[in-house]
């Protein structure tokens, strides 16, 4: 799960020192592992060859496709970075991003549970204390 929408920052992407990237993969294992998984480019950034985008998956039950962006933020397992002051290079659901991000916030879910963060979890640090 490499692609992610413009601003949108899944903690499984950001850094192992998170201690709520294994909880955050495991959210987006779940969510896409074995669903068909659609992805709509929303806008290129010429000067890092990068594009962005929103990634869908097939909900087996209707047949619709459910944003994994708005998913990942909404269980708390994401947060949003808002656009660059005078950037276009923002997704169209940018607000609804960000609204969705306040909620799961102040509900405390996921990466915003109190005592998340910086934290290696003990097993992590003794594994990286090992590595030469």
């Amino acid at each position: 799960m490499s692609t992610a929408t413009d601003s949108l920052h899944m903690c499984v992407c950001v850094a192992p020192l998170y201690a709520c990237v294994y909880d955050s993969r495991e959210y987006l294992r779940q969510l896409c592992v074995g669903q068909e998984v659609v992805f709509r480019v929303d806008y290129t950034v010429p000067a890092i060859g990068r594009e962005f985008a929103t990634v869908y998956v097939r909900v087996p039950a209707t047949g619709h496709q459910q944003s994994v962006n708005f998913a990942a933020v909404s269980a708390g397992w994401a947060r949003v970075r808002p656009a660059a002051p005078g950037s276009n290079e923002a997704a169209p659901e940018l607000p609804e991003l960000l609204r969705l991000q306040e909620v799961a916030t102040a509900a405390g879910l996921g990466l915003w549970a109190p005592g998340e963060g910086l934290v290696r979890p003990p097993s992590v640090a003794a594994e990286a204390s090992q590595v030469r």
